[in-house]
């Protein structure tokens, strides 16, 4: 069979950056494109990336300060993981081992078990945080059977785009165009009367509670202080199970080894991926209480229920391995509690200086969120043709400018939210340094000190 026009690995090398985006646009994700030429991004070719720093064609240094949404919490390429990666390859070891026992399945589900608090010993390793929520509330409808197959969510919640995690997920625009599961009820986050009187309200069909305890997506909403230990309340008392989603909290992000930890609360399962993988992998799983496992999955007919092909690969394994132990060796933990904490002080610092930009400033360790204020009722009649085709409701705008003249000028790169469009995201590596922080807060300063007119004006005609 003759081979057809394939780019090979060193044509791709040789890429520039306008035959990359002709591809997006005709063969991956032309709305992706879009976007990114309105943020500017289209501009820049990542070649490499070290640290805390991706590395462009011109050998720029960009900050990352988006950090893949929270999964590089030990950085870009860390020594330690390239290595793991290197000696595993190099011995022909085996990565998919459905057969036999498999030595880092077994070796990453017990350090799983050591980390998290309780009896939260079983852990079922799949490839993604959608992949780990659809196995969470899989499990739990198991264990509860078919009469208590019902889920609780809550307002402003992400947790996932797969159908029964985004069954789960509160925003509207992401599941308006498809059927999702029936049984799932939304709760408005952080109010626990109105959860309590669902349950009584109901007969007992609710089989378990899911829930984040900073909601990421929905920008960076942490937990009212009680919240997450009435749901475990109140989930014991109904005999519900209580779903942690820490996919994008977890691994020491928020000064804790996991987020619901700062209320010393022990949930039936929790989810996790993204920095579990050390930034080089895909490699997420559940963990569960072994008082759900037994009785959900603990008989031998029942392995086939929860298995996939690639989940507990030996090298993901080996680099999650690798990962858990470079989170403890530099203390990172401790590291993200002290320089989130005085990221945040500086940041609402800059809240007080500007309130007619910033609404407010939230988060715990190294996930935090800035709000701008509303623009859509200061824009004036002059400047609406302008923004015609960019943002409809203007909503959300401000933060887009601020993400695009971070990276454009200042050299650095941070995430916006999907469901709050006025909130940009700051989850850098957790091995930021003061100094770096301080870049971020005196570079957005100086963004901020030409005056909110000022920038709108001038970014919105750039765009055009």
């Amino acid at each position: 069979m003759k081979k057809p026009n394939l780019i090979s690995l060193k044509e791709i090398e040789k890429l520039k950056i306008r035959e990359i985006e002709n591809y997006y646009s005709n063969h991956y994700n032309p709305g992706l494109t879009k976007i990114f030429r309105i943020l500017g991004f289209d501009k820049v070719r990542i070649v490499k990336a070290e640290g805390m720093y991706y590395i462009d064609e011109h050998r720029n240094r960009i900050l990352d300060c988006w950090g893949g949404y929270g999964s590089l919490n030990v950085g870009h390429n860390h020594p330690r993981i390239l290595e793991v990666i290197k000696e595993f390859q190099k011995d022909k070891r085996v990565e998919i081992n459905m057969a036999f026992y498999s030595d880092y399945a077994a070796a990453l589900a017990k350090n799983l078990s050591e980390i998290t608090p309780g009896d939260l010993n079983y852990s079922v390793l799949c490839n993604s945080g959608a992949e780990a929520v659809e196995g969470a509330l899989k499990i739990a409808e198991k264990y509860q059977g078919k009469e208590r197959n019902k889920f609780i969510y809550f307002d402003n919640s992400f947790h996932g785009k797969t159908r029964a995690a985004l069954s789960v997920t509160s925003h509207k625009f992401i599941k308006k165009d498809f059927k999702c599961l029936d049984g799932c009820f939304e709760i408005p986050y952080g109010d626990v009367n109105r959860l309590e009187n669902f349950f009584k309200s109901r007969k007992a069909d609710i089989g378990a509670v899911i829930v984040e305890p900073i909601q990421g997506n929905g920008g960076i909403v942490v937990a009212p202080d009680g919240f997450l230990k009435s749901v475990r309340e109140i989930c014991t008392k109904y005999n519900a199970l209580m779903i942690v989603d820490e996919v994008a909290s977890g691994f020491g992000r928020t000064g804790r080894m996991f987020a619901f930890e700062y209320e010393n609360i022990i949930p039936d399962i929790i989810t996790v991926a993204k920095s579990l993988g050390g930034g080089k992998v895909p490699v997420a799983a559940y963990i569960c209480s072994e008082k759900v496992f037994r009785k959900a999955y603990g008989g031998s007919d029942d392995t086939a229920l929860f298995s996939t092909t690639f989940g507990g690969m030996g090298g993901t394994c080996a680099v999650a391995v690798e990962t858990l132990h470079i989170i403890y060796d530099e203390g990172l933990i401790e590291r993200a509690a002290d320089i989130g904490e005085y990221f945040i002080v500086r940041l609402k610092d800059l809240k007080d200086k500007y309130p007619d930009i910033i609404k407010d400033v939230r988060g715990r360790g190294l996930m935090i969120g800035v709000e701008f204020q509303d623009i859509s009722g200061i824009i004036t009649p002059g400047l609406r043709p302008l923004v015609k085709g960019f943002d409809k409701k203007l909503k959300g705008a401000f933060a887009g400018l601020v993400v695009s003249e971070l990276l454009s000028k200042y050299k650095i790169l941070a995430a916006l939210t999907s469901e709050n469009r006025n909130v940009i995201r700051i989850l850098p590596p957790l091995i930021i340094t003061r100094e770096q922080a301080d870049y971020v807060t005196d570079s957005l300063n100086r963004i901020f000190s030409k005056g909110l007119a000022g920038l709108i004006k001038n970014k919105i005609i750039g765009f055009l």
